[in-house]
């Protein structure tokens, strides 16, 4: 029975992440097909728009060119992210952090899909992006953005105000350190 409603969790966790992923490359792809590179779609004049960029670095362009840094390091961060999620304690109270886990997978999948083939050359590509807030200097963002930082500043909130100490020593003894066989 246990395995049986393991198995119904991990589907149901594979399936959120690829649908997310789609939702995310699917408005790269509306963007990108119907946009100019540079070009700019004003939505809330001096507020919000659409603007078609192609970044290769981090926000705010931190890392900018190091593309073989984020091919490299991503998939380490989502096998840790599957990992924690694989051996999460089954209680209900850690569903929340299964939640954080699938977003934080689909954005890192989302943004290393553009990076592996968003270019004409294989580990050359950067990754399209196209939120705008331009009322504030803020960088242009896209779904698989927005799912790494609002899952970031969801966790943050849970582990100041809903989680204690002793439930993610239970996370860490669970997931990273070993226990000898009695």
């Amino acid at each position: 029975m246990k395995e049986k409603s393991n198995l119904k969790r991990n589907v149901s966790a594979l399936t959120g992440v690829i649908l997310l992923c789609f939702i995310d490359q699917i408005t790269k792809y509306f963007v990108s097909s119907r946009m100019l590179l540079g070009e700019v779609i004003p939505l809330i004049e001096g507020v919000f728009q659409l603007r078609y960029i192609r970044n290769d670095g981090m926000a705010w362009s931190l890392l900018e060119g190091k593309q073989i840094i984020f091919v490299i390091l991503t998939p380490v961060v989502m096998f840790f992210l599957i990992k924690v999620f694989l051996c999460l304690p089954e209680e209900k109270k850690y569903g929340p952090i299964r939640v954080i886990l699938v977003f934080l997978t689909a954005g890192a999948m989302g943004n290393l899909i553009d990076r592996i083939w968003g270019g004409e050359v294989l580990f050359k590509g950067s990754v399209i992006d196209f939120f705008d807030f331009c009322l504030i200097q803020f960088p242009v963002f896209n779904v698989a953005d927005i799912y790494v930082s609002l899952s970031v500043v969801v966790l943050l909130f849970l582990m100041l105000f809903c989680y204690k100490e002793e439930d993610f020593e239970i996370i860490y003894d669970s997931c990273v350190r070993f226990k000898k066989k009695s």
